[in-house]
């Protein structure tokens, strides 16, 4: 168990220093094209690898390793990864931390003649130091979890998270009591990390709602996108070796036609189970609720393996593994599509609940009626979260999913028979729906615009 904690432990602290590295640069860069017109680009695109499917990512990098004759499997690897999935989401909470120095103070600054350096440890000194702070915490939590990044990229290095150590345990070695052991660790960090995820929400939900629009210079657009073209390495490596060929295996389309349901029907309940709960916390604001969201925002491998030890022996698990599949990604998504809808919903409701109260409205009244229809957009947001998340998921579908019919499985059987051109296509294929989900609530926001 020591062994386990240590490895896990400098896996995640590495990778949070790490990614609190990368981020920095990209929060000041992020700052300085606040108010233009390319500035929601910018967020959108690294919203969007924050939430990328892991496996276009690890492919794309064990192709960048190979290249640079070093070895693609071990802390290494594991490091970078993590890195670039999370300094975009340290990029964001810092920029929306120096984005809730309020106007006034800004505008002062400038009358007081302030330098840029006395702006920095005056103004924005404080509220990026505790976002860093915040920010590192969350990485280390989610690293020390993690699950997807370590499964394909941990060959060869023992225990490096509490993750694949706990699905060793249950699935391997089949030694329950350090299974009982570990998973009671896990349950206790993911806890920590959704306290520390609530820390992350205080502060305005509108990135540059509080600050004036600043002109962006060339130099730092230049930067800024010589950044994003730096976060699409590992994207351009895996395109590299796509074979369209492969799509001819009817297998592969089998494979498609699952991992796309499982991600609409994941999306769309987690969603309607996400705005029942948004909408109940929006009116009384149940602390038993919010402690159910803590508890359900658990890794899916945890959530998961424990349905599957539960149902194993009353049920045939391989002939109802897609819905056990949507039922744990449902699990799992579940906070995050609460955590979306509800400062919308909590915001109706105080627009409207008095009004809704005077004229008797029933609860599915009040839904349909009144909350409904000014949160499509954030419904849509919602639904297009989840289902990418659903669609990065290695963990329950390596549970249940043994007959190889989604995506996912498929990439990582390619892998483990080292056929790149499969490997690279199928990954290149995850990567291309995740962004066409990703992009829907994009195009409905823009085509109701022009109408």
């Amino acid at each position: 168990m020591e062994s386990i904690l240590l490895a896990s432990f400098k896996q995640a602290l590495l990778s949070a220093l790490t990614s609190i590295c990368l981020g920095i640069p990209l929060i000041f860069l992020l700052f300085q094209v606040r108010g233009s017109r390319q500035a929601s680009l910018y967020e959108g695109f690294f919203s969007f690898c924050w939430i990328c499917p892991v496996m276009p990512v690890v492919v794309g990098m064990i192709q960048i390793f190979e290249t640079f004759q070093l070895f693609p499997y071990g802390l290494l690897p594991i490091v970078v990864v993590h890195a670039w999935l999370n300094a975009p989401l340290v990029a964001l909470l810092g920029v929306r931390a120096l984005h809730n120095v309020s106007a006034f103070d800004m505008r002062l600054a400038g009358v007081l003649g302030l330098t840029p350096i006395k702006r920095l440890g005056v103004l924005y000194a404080r509220p990026l130091g505790v976002a860093l702070i915040v920010s590192a915490s969350l990485v280390f939590f989610l690293c020390i979890t993690s699950f997807n990044v370590v499964l394909y990229l941990g060959r060869d290095y023992p225990w490096p998270s509490l993750g694949l150590a706990l699905y060793s345990a249950l699935f391997d070695a089949y030694l329950p009591d350090r299974a009982m052991e570990l998973a009671t660790l896990v349950m206790g960090l993911a806890l920590l990390k959704t306290l520390t995820l609530g820390l992350g929400r205080r502060g305005s939900a509108s990135l540059g709602a509080s600050v004036g629009p600043c002109p962006s210079h060339l130099l730092w657009c230049v930067l800024l996108w010589g950044a994003v073209l730096v976060w699409c390495i590992p994207l351009f490596a895996c395109v590299r070796f796509v074979d369209f060929w492969v799509l001819t295996h009817g297998q592969v389309w089998e494979a498609l036609g699952t991992s796309v349901g499982l991600a609409v029907v994941c999306g769309l309940a987690s969603v309607v189970c996400a705005f029942v709960i948004a909408l109940w916390l929006a009116r009384s604001a149940s602390n038993t609720l919010y402690a159910l969201l803590s508890f359900l925002a658990l890794p899916s491998f945890l959530v998961g393996g424990a349905l599957y030890v539960m149902l194993a022996r009353i049920l045939d698990v391989d002939a109802w593994s897609f819905p056990l599949m949507a039922l744990t990604q449902v699990l799992v998504t579940l906070p995050w599509g609460v955590r979306t809808l509800l400062p919308r919903a909590q915001f109706i409701q105080r627009a409207s609940g008095r009004l809704s109260h005077t004229l008797g409205l029933t609860w599915y009244a009040r839904a349909v009626h009144v909350f409904a229809p000014p949160m499509k957009d954030t419904l849509l947001k919602a639904f297009s979260l989840c289902a990418v998340f659903s669609l990065g998921d290695a963990a329950s579908v390596c549970l249940f999913d043994a007959s190889h019919t989604t995506l996912v499985t498929l990439v990582g059987r390619q892998l483990e028979t080292f056929d790149v051109a499969g490997a690279h296509t199928l990954s290149f294929l995850v990567g291309a729906l995740a962004l066409m989900f990703y992009v829907i609530p994009h195009l409905w926001r823009t085509r109701h615009a022009d109408m």
